[in-house]
């Protein structure tokens, strides 16, 4: 039996988790405190969060819909229903779009895939090196692990320094920008608004999301998630990232 060590929890490592874990042996580790990757879900308290990543899903492929339809019959996936306002004037309202969330957070398909597999967090993959057939892989937490096999899930600026001397094909020489995305959560006094979310039409503000609409907890205030446009984000995230810095310094 194989050993196989996967990088990352969100819907792409957790998928090939769990399909190899049936005929092998595999551990999973994540930077992170938490499965889920881009399906990120923060805890306010034990009962209430915020979706921090990952908004809703919307199926396309006929493969995608196949797996969720059995992930909504399992009662992991279900829809979240409500008032979406439209605002948006560039891009045209599907009145089709369905939206679908997990029971408990949006990182429940990850949290289902890797049930019963070893999972490892705050772990961050920091080299990784191919000797005598294992790959030997070193963390920013000082442990070092031997696999037969690895896979990476991780964003592409992250792929490319770890594995650029093993992997020769040409994509990995590309110049690939991941758009940047920066998220606020607040907790405000109750309103009377009914309203699940706004998609709007705006250069900084992009999306807002009422969690409460979500049915997951009942509070006596309002939980709301919002989201950047890319457009903005992109030009303001290292300064962000300066502020958070410093902040964490002090």
């Amino acid at each position: 039996m194989s050993s196989y060590c996967v990088i990352g929890t969100g819907i792409s490592g957790a998928t090939i988790a769990n399909l190899l874990s049936k005929k092998n042996s595999v551990d999973i580790y994540d930077k992170a405190r938490g499965p889920g990757g881009r399906t990120a879900f923060k805890r306010l308290n034990n009962s209430k969060g915020f979706d921090h990543g990952t908004q809703y899903i919307s199926p396309k492929s006929k493969q995608f819909k196949k797996f969720i339809e059995k992930l909504l019959k399992k009662k992991i996936l279900k829809i979240w229903d409500g008032k979406h306002i439209y605002l948006n004037k560039i891009k045209k309202e599907n009145k089709q779009h369905v939206k679908i969330i997990g029971r408990r957070g949006n990182n429940d398909i990850s949290k289902h895939l890797i049930n019963n597999i070893k999972c490892n967090f705050q772990s961050e993959l920091e080299n990784i090196n191919f000797i005598d057939s294992k790959w030997k892989l070193d963390f920013k937490n000082n442990q070092t692990k031997y696999y037969d096999k690895l896979i990476l899930t991780c964003p592409f600026p992250q792929l490319k320094r770890l594995s650029k001397k093993y992997i020769k094909v040409p994509f990995i020489k590309q110049k690939i920008k991941m758009d940047s995305n920066i998220t606020v959560m607040i907790e405000i006094k109750k309103t009377n608004k009914n309203v699940s979310s706004y998609l709007f039409n705006d250069k900084i503000l992009g999306w807002a999301a009422k969690e409460n609409s979500k049915n997951r907890f009942k509070s006596n205030n309002d939980l709301w998630t919002l989201q950047s446009t890319s457009l903005w984000a992109n030009k303001k995230i290292n300064k962000n990232k300066e502020n958070k810095e410093k902040t964490q310094r002090f």
